[in-house]
């Protein structure tokens, strides 16, 4: 879900298929990113509220997450192929099942190989799993 929100306090409501509902309340301002993760399992929910323009030492701290990709060339995989992401953050080349993996801070970042490039959005995970989180309650509640 992509949503465009402006200044102020917002409330996210995800909701499984079988009624199980998880909330995550945050404020954020204008031009501002917010990645929202919802475990459906526990009921808890994790914000990370930050600017598409951090300082380096900002990223350098921010939790990261992995991008895996498989580049193809018509029906077959591609071997071989550099992947290249935006942001200075390297690249990395495709191997034998055309497969390139590379893990990142959170953010946006556009993916390149060749002359075909794609935006992807990182949410980070702190210490490489779904935290724990703390369990809100019901809206209302």
């Amino acid at each position: 879900l992509t949503a465009d929100l402006g200044d102020g306090f917002h409330v996210v409501a995800v909701t499984g298929p079988t009624g199980e509902t998880v909330q995550a309340r945050f404020a954020a301002g204008n031009g501002l990113l917010a990645n929202v993760v919802a475990n459906l399992e526990n009921s808890s929910a994790r914000v990370q509220v930050f600017s598409q323009t951090e300082s380096a030492a900002d990223r350098r701290d921010a939790p990261t997450g992995t991008v895996s990709i498989t580049v193809r060339k018509g029906a077959d995989v591609a071997a071989n192929q550099l992947v290249i992401f935006s942001g200075g953050v390297g690249a990395v080349n495709t191997n034998s099942q055309g497969q390139a993996t590379k893990t990142l801070p959170r953010g946006l970042y556009t993916v390149s190989v060749g002359d075909v490039s794609a935006r992807v959005r990182v949410v980070g995970q702190p210490h490489g799993k779904f935290p724990q989180g703390e369990k809100l309650p019901a809206r209302g509640a």
